[in-house]
């Protein structure tokens, strides 16, 4: 009886070497604990994607209440209660409003752009 195994891509035939039984069991051993914890990763990644995808799908089936809200000579915007801010784009880019404007932050709450005064 001849047994071949592989370990990471290299081939060794069992009756070509002096590998013990022991020595043997334990590679096995432990190509079957990095298959159980490889199969572990792969349930909890499972397990997020099928939470991700129920998400999306209850999301999908609700009527999302949407509403955008232009704030003029302001460097910060923010919904009204009841709302999350979801972006934020800067629309005029006058020399007199000091050109372009860079987002800053944004969270939940608000958005809020560079002023002249910030360089």
């Amino acid at each position: 009886c001849r047994l071949k195994v592989e370990i990471d891509g290299n081939a060794t035939a069992l009756a070509e070497t002096n590998m013990s039984l022991r020595e043997a069991r334990q590679i096995s051993d432990s190509a079957m604990s990095a298959a159980a914890a490889a199969q572990s990763s792969a349930d909890a990644a499972q397990s997020r994607a099928d939470q991700a995808y129920a998400l999306a799908n209850h999301l999908s089936e609700k009527d999302l209440d949407c509403k955008t809200t232009t704030v003029q000579q302001s460097t910060t915007g923010t919904c009204e209660p009841g709302y999350t801010v979801m972006g934020c784009v800067q629309t005029r880019y006058t020399h007199r409003a000091g050109g372009l404007s860079f987002l800053r932050e944004l969270n939940n709450e608000q958005c809020r752009f560079n002023s002249r005064q910030e360089r």
